[in-house]
């Protein structure tokens, strides 16, 4: 039997990475928006954590209205520069039901953005990190380092979603420029899972 499915989109704005006019938020924001349509368009529950130096949460819900809040909710989302850790254990049980999927919108450049997902999976929650960050770093030209420095961050973030993924978190690249369907392909077995009762 199918029953309604209680997603929670979780944004991270502890950090922003902009090259070129391109936004790692803004891919994030874009992002939710997109899953929050497709979502309460199947009449599934519907809720947003927004992870900064405020923490901002809407519990799922469902219907047209709910849209309309959450697409108020992200657009009040910004960088916020803040020291503070966000505690997720502020925000209420109805804005993280229990059994709830959580999709969480992340440049993993921050180590409590990190954190927040390891607490979310210890929680119990079925989790799947999109990795916003479409951007490598630029060696300078004519560095004799650059290339080295490169191949050792590209191995860093590797090793980065190795140990998210051996905690039981799916994770996804996504730079914002192509849909998201294409990066959520390989995981569309995950949500219709939570479906089944």
């Amino acid at each position: 039997t199918e029953r309604a499915v209680d997603l929670v989109l979780l944004l991270d704005a502890l950090s922003d990475v902009v090259l070129r006019a391109k936004s790692s938020l803004d891919a994030s924001v874009r992002g939710a928006l997109g899953l929050a349509q497709s979502y309460l368009a199947h009449h599934d529950r519907v809720g947003i954590v927004a992870l900064g130096g405020i923490l901002r949460w809407l519990g799922p819900d469902v219907g047209v209205r709910q849209h309309y809040r959450i697409a108020e909710q992200v657009m009040t989302v910004r960088l916020d520069a803040s020291y503070v850790d966000p505690d997720l254990a502020r925000v209420p049980r109805s804005a993280l039901p229990p059994g709830a999927l959580v999709v969480y919108f992340s440049p993993l450049l921050d180590d409590r953005a990190v954190e927040a997902a390891r607490d979310i999976r210890e929680r119990g929650h079925p989790i799947l990190v999109v990795d916003v960050l479409g951007v490598e770093p630029t060696p300078p030209r004519g560095s004799k380092d650059g290339s080295l420095a490169l191949r050792l961050w590209r191995m860093d973030r590797v090793a980065l979603h190795h140990g998210l993924r051996s905690t039981g978190i799916q994770v996804v690249q996504w730079d914002g420029a192509e849909p998201l369907d294409g990066a959520l392909r390989a995981l569309t077995r995950v949500p219709l899972a939570a479906r089944s009762s």
